[in-house]
């Protein structure tokens, strides 16, 4: 059984990608997220601790956080929470952490360019005529096979 986790946050740190030796990408960084809610007058406050958390992410999609994944970018990030155990070489003591090992890394726009997409559908409508003809041809009565 899997523990699975999504986390919405800003990124701690720049992506940082690393190789194994037979070649297979490895990205980390850290998520912060602080608990929030609104007040009795409407604004939103802090309502907890800030919880840091590793998130590891493996192969092409590791190469793709590399490039995107900004120390203050406003990410969301889903897959399974990874029990790690280790012993502090100062203290000796057994020492305990997660990761999250990612499957998806979504780097959200920044809110300057959220509306840019929406302009440029503006531009395009869909309901714009193809530039090319479809599939299948000229012969509409007869089957694309």
């Amino acid at each position: 059984m899997s523990n699975s986790m999504i986390i919405k946050g800003r990124a701690g740190s720049d992506g940082e990608v690393r190789f194994t030796p037979s070649g297979v990408a490895s990205c980390s960084f850290s998520v912060a997220d602080t608990p929030r809610k609104k007040d009795q007058s409407g604004q939103w406050v802090d309502a907890g601790p800030t919880l840091w958390q590793r998130v590891q992410v493996w192969g092409p999609e590791a190469e793709k956080a590399g490039e995107e994944v900004r120390k203050g970018a406003l990410v969301t990030v889903s897959g399974r929470v990874r029990a790690d155990e280790w012993q502090d070489k100062q203290t000796g003591e057994t020492r305990k952490s997660t990761t999250l090992v990612a499957d998806v890394v979504y780097v959200h726009p920044p809110k300057d360019q959220q509306a840019r997409p929406q302009q440029q559908a503006q531009q395009d409508p869909w309901g714009s005529q193809p530039q090319q003809q479809g599939f299948g041809g000229d012969n509409d009565d007869q089957p694309p096979f």
